[in-house]
C-alpha cells in the first residue's frame, strides 16, 4: 500500500494526474493503510515467531478453495468471515451479494501477488521485444 501511495506522490508531482485525482486516491489508500498498520503493530507486540506466522497464513490461503470444498454451511460461514470480516450483504430483490472489508492480510497478499504477476508478466514482453531484435541465423555454404 505504501508503494501505491508513493506512486501516486510521484504522478502527482511528475503532472500526470491533477489534484483532484492524488486527493481521491490519497485519502483511499491512507484509509486502507491505517488498518493494515494497526494490525501490524498489534502483531510486533504479539507475535514471537512472524515468519511461522507468514508461512501459515500463506499455507491458508493456498487451501481456501479446497477448504471451501469440503466444508459443511458452518464452516462456510467461518471462511467467509475470515475473508470478509465486514460481512456480506445479499440483495434478495436483485438476487446480488456485496463484498467489504476484505481482511487486511489477505488484501496484502493479493496486491504482492498482483505486483508479482505484473511484474513477470513486464519481464515476458521485454524478452519478446528483446528477441525480436535478433538477426534472424543464416545458413551459409562452402559448397
Amino acid at each position: 500500500m505504501e508503494q501505491k501511495i508513493e506512486a501516486l506522490e510521484e504522478r502527482y508531482a511528475l503532472g500526470e494526474i491533477n489534484k483532484a485525482l492524488f486527493d481521491k486516491y490519497s485519502e483511499k489508500y491512507r484509509a486502507e493503510l491505517g488498518p493494515i498498520r494497526e494490525e501490524l503493530s498489534k502483531m510486533e507486540k504479539t507475535l514471537s515467531n512472524p515468519t511461522k506466522h507468514v508461512k501459515n497464513a500463506v499455507e491458508f490461503m493456498s487451501k481456501i478453495q479446497t477448504m471451501w470444498q469440503l466444508s459443511n454451511p458452518e464452516g462456510k460461514s467461518k471462511l467467509l468471515k475470515t475473508i470478509y470480516p465486514k460481512g456480506i450483504l445479499f440483495d434478495t430483490e436483485n438476487n446480488s451479494y456485496r463484498t467489504s472489508g476484505l481482511n487486511p492480510a489477505i488484501r496484502c497478499m493479493l496486491d504482492m501477488v498482483r505486483d508479482s504477476v505484473e511484474k513477470e508478466k513486464r519481464n515476458s514482453e521485454d524478452k519478446l521485444t528483446y528477441s525480436a531484435l535478433v538477426e534472424g541465423i543464416r545458413t551459409l555454404s562452402n559448397f
